[in-house]
C-alpha cells in the first residue's frame, strides 16, 4: 500500500496527464475508508488494502489526495483535444491475445 502523500502525488500526476490525452474523467475508488471496527468483516478481513481506498478518513478527516482533487477542481480544467495520441499499435484482438503485456508495454509508452 502506498503511502498518502505518495498516493497524492501519483494522482496529481494522473490527472494532469488525462487532460493531455482528452480524457473527460477519471475514478477515484470511494468516498471513505472503512470504519476499524469494520477490518474484521469481509472484505477487509482478508483483503487488507480495501480498508483504505477512501477520500476522507474515518474520522471525517480529508486525506492528502483529496486536497489535490479540491485544488485541480478548482483550476476548473477543461477538457481540450487530445495534445498527444496514444495508440494501440495494433487491433484490438490482437491487443487481448496478451493483454497484459501490452498493457504494461502500452502504460510505458504513456508515463514516457
Amino acid at each position: 500500500m502506498a503511502a498518502e502523500d505518495d498516493f497524492a502525488k501519483y494522482v496529481q500526476r494522473v490527472l494532469y496527464r488525462l487532460l493531455e490525452v482528452a480524457a473527460l474523467g477519471a475514478v477515484i475508488w470511494c468516498f471513505a475508508d472503512y470504519h476499524p471496527d469494520l477490518h474484521d468483516l469481509p472484505p477487509c478481513d482478508e483483503s487488507r488494502h480495501e480498508r483504505f481506498f477512501g477520500l476522507v478518513r474515518p474520522d471525517g478527516s480529508l486525506k492528502p489526495h483529496a486536497e489535490v482533487i479540491r485544488k485541480f477542481a478548482s483550476e476548473n480544467p477543461l477538457v481540450q483535444p487530445a495534445s498527444r495520441k496514444v495508440q494501440l499499435g495494433m487491433s484490438p484482438e490482437a491487443y487481448y491475445q496478451i493483454s497484459l503485456e501490452n498493457a504494461l508495454r502500452l502504460y510505458q509508452t504513456f508515463i514516457g
